[in-house]
């Protein structure tokens, strides 16, 4: 290993004990974790570039609680972060800046707070965000717009609120949306329209208004589609179940819509 490759390793030898550090381990799963072996071997640790990078942290429900330190924002080459839990707490304070590589986020059942971070944004290979089941408030941050390579945005069951930012409609990759049991208001924007790859839309409970957009239902690859409980209004269109063939699921209840129940859906 070269010196470069060396210090490389430290820093995420560092990073990974810094986490402990913060971290209650009642069953002590970390209990391996500690100078006298590589971290390469350390319990839900995996490791790339010759077994000398984190490439993965997987330390979902194992009883671990605490804060998520931000020297984990070290690991530079981590790829998966997987601390699905329900005892996470505290701010999401990752320099989201040094994780570029990140491919897949999942902090779903914590108890998460403060906003979205902004830097997020910044991790362009970002394929799958789950957050999911925490205290998180503010907006969605309009610059989640740029991470064309995003398939699943699941932030359902927090305490966000605002719009949803009409950038969302650059995500040409995304298959699933999930933004139920927020805060949420206004119009649904129309840019959604053009995520053709879109299977899940999940909006219901929030309180969005007006018009369900036209768009929506040009969406031929919708097999899931929830906007109970808001207030939109308006007719469904008479031809939906032939606009969204794949439609396997259709929530609409607890709104102000009016009109009869298109015919067509039977054929969906």
């Amino acid at each position: 290993m070269n010196s470069v490759g060396a210090v490389d390793a430290d820093t995420d030898t560092l990073a990974l004990l810094s986490f402990k550090s913060v971290v209650s381990d009642s069953q002590n799963v970390l209990s391996g974790w500690n100078l006298n072996s590589s971290h390469c071997t350390w319990f839900g640790v995996t490791s790339a570039n010759n077994g000398t990078r984190v490439q993965s942290l997987r330390l979902a429900g194992y009883g671990l609680s605490g804060m998520i330190h931000p020297r984990l924002s070290n690991l530079t080459c981590l790829q998966l972060l997987d601390l699905y839990n329900k005892s996470f707490y505290g701010q999401l304070q990752l320099d989201f800046s040094h994780l570029s590589l990140l491919q897949n986020i999942n902090l779903a059942r914590n108890s998460i707070n403060g906003t979205i971070p902004v830097g997020l944004c910044h991790c362009y290979n970002l394929e799958e965000i789950y957050f999911k089941h925490n205290q998180l408030i503010g907006n969605l941050p309009s610059d989640l717009g740029d991470l064309s390579r995003l398939r699943i945005l699941d932030v359902a069951v927090n305490n966000l609120t605002g719009v949803i930012p009409p950038t969302f409609g650059n995500l040409s990759s995304l298959t699933v949306l999930s933004l139920e049991k927020n805060q949420f208001f206004a119009k649904i924007p129309n840019e959604l329209g053009h995520l053709h790859n879109l299977q899940k839309l999940q909006l219901s409970e929030n309180q969005f208004e007006g018009k369900i957009p036209y768009s929506i239902y040009n969406i031929s690859s919708l097999i899931y589609l929830s906007v109970s409980q808001n207030m939109l209004v308006g007719e469904i269109p008479t031809d939906m179940g032939l606009a969204l063939p794949n439609l396997a699921d259709v929530y609409l209840a607890h709104n102000q819509l009016e009109g009869p129940i298109p015919r067509s859906l039977s054929n969906a």
